[in-house]
């Protein structure tokens, strides 16, 4: 990756918020404009289950570490979101916390955001730091390629018309139909109007 990203948030209209650090060492804001990319919402969604567990969440007890991405196809894990990434420490010992949202039975939002946990499995009690840590780099990469090649959702900008069809005519023949029915080319009105004629109080 080129970028030195030490936050990724997704905004609440699905686009993505960025920051990261330039070669001089400012940081830059980026805030994303179009709707993210699909691919950025499955890496976010492959963090789901780091944040239960890290989270210490009851539904833990139900991760499948040999193949974790499998919990999202679960009920109990339909209620979970991971909204942000966040960077710390320095490059030899780098640092990660989640942000996320729990959505409770009374349809309120319960907001999450996990201790930091590191990348190095030697500095690092976390099990499974190592899944966690490619899991992470796979959601940075996407938010890299929204910043720096525009990898976004498509958004309709034209419009499909049949083959020879010109989307105008059906307008122009509406204005001839207009134009002959008028007087002196003006409009007719179809509405009808009602003179109001008010009579002295006696």
């Amino acid at each position: 990756m080129d970028l030195n990203i030490s936050k990724a948030k997704l905004t609440k209209k699905g686009c993505l918020e960025v920051v990261y650090a330039d070669k001089e060492g400012n940081d830059i804001v980026f805030k994303g404009i179009n709707p993210v990319h699909p691919d950025l919402k499955d890496s976010l969604n492959k963090l789901i289950p780091y944040i239960v567990d890290i989270t210490e969440q009851k539904e833990s007890q139900y991760i499948n570490w040999e193949r974790p991405e499998s919990c999202l196809e679960d009920e109990f894990f339909k209620k979970f979101n991971v909204t942000g990434v966040s960077i710390g420490g320095d490059s030899s010992f780098e640092v990660c916390v989640l942000t996320g949202k729990r959505t409770l039975m009374t349809s309120k939002v319960l907001n999450l955001c996990s201790p930091g946990i590191g990348f190095d499995p030697d500095n690092e009690s976390y099990v499974h730091c190592e899944e966690f840590r490619d899991a992470v780099y796979n959601f940075l990469y996407e938010a890299e390629l929204y910043v720096t090649e525009n990898k976004c959702s498509e958004i309709q900008r034209e419009f499909e018309f049949k083959d020879g069809e010109d989307p105008f005519d059906k307008v122009d023949e509406a204005a001839d139909a207009m134009n002959e029915d008028g007087e002196d080319n003006g409009i007719c009105s179809t509405v009808e109007h009602h003179e109001l004629v008010l009579e002295p109080a006696s």
